[in-house]
């Protein structure tokens, strides 16, 4: 199966209508009609596009903040865990933690002093 397409020649479509009109390459919108579903997934009627922009800028602010004390808890959990690391390794050159041919709970039980 196989389609065979006829299109007029440039100068054809020139000749006629143009070739923004004949391709639909240009298209107008209204803006006058602003009714989307605001954040709260209820349908609303803006007046303009800046009251859209406010209402999304309101939504993604709290999702930024959101986003931010996440990741200072993150950060926070991994800064303890590379202290206790350093601390641990500095035990260890110090000599004040033994580690060779003792048993796991006298580690910890140093560790913890």
């Amino acid at each position: 199966m196989h389609f065979v397409l006829q299109v007029p020649t440039l100068r054809e479509i020139e000749k006629t209508e143009g070739i923004v009109k004949f391709f639909r390459l240009q298209n107008s919108l209204s803006t006058s009609n602003y009714v989307l579903f605001n954040s709260k997934g209820q349908i609303h009627k803006y007046k303009s596009e800046e009251d859209i922009v406010k209402e999304w800028f309101i939504l993604r602010e709290k999702l930024y903040e959101t986003r931010k004390a996440h990741q200072l808890a993150k950060l926070k959990k991994e800064q303890e865990t590379l202290q206790n690391k350093v601390r641990f390794v500095q035990g260890v050159i110090n000599e004040s933690i033994q580690i060779k041919k003792v048993k796991k709970s006298t580690i910890v039980a140093q560790l913890l002093k």
